[in-house]
C-alpha cells in the first residue's frame, strides 16, 4: 500500500474498497468479475473449459445496448470501507 500512496494516490481508496486489509477483493466482487468475463467469453466464442483459442472466435462489432451493465454496487461492505 505504500508503493501505491507514493506513485497513485489517486487509486488508494477504490483499491482499499475492493481489497480492505487483505490479498484478494471480496467474494461480491469475484463474483461480479467472473460473471463479466463468461459473459464475454460466451459472446466471442470462449466458452469451453479448454482455454482461448483464436479458432473459436466470431467477427462482430459490440453495441452499447448488446453489452451487460459495467458496474459494480459502490457501497463497501462495512468491513472494507475505509
Amino acid at each position: 500500500m505504500q508503493w501505491l500512496a507514493a506513485n497513485h494516490p489517486e487509486l488508494v481508496g477504490k483499491y482499499r474498497r475492493l481489497y480492505g486489509q487483505g490479498s484478494y477483493a471480496s467474494k461480491e466482487y469475484r463474483t461480479w468479475l467472473s460473471g463479466r468475463i463468461n459473459y464475454f467469453k460466451a459472446r466471442h466464442g470462449f466458452s469451453g473449459s479448454s482455454g482461448f483459442s483464436h479458432r473459436n472466435a466470431t467477427a462482430g462489432k459490440e453495441t452499447p445496448a448488446s453489452l451487460p451493465p459495467a458496474s459494480f454496487p459502490t457501497t463497501a461492505s462495512p468491513r472494507f470501507s475505509s
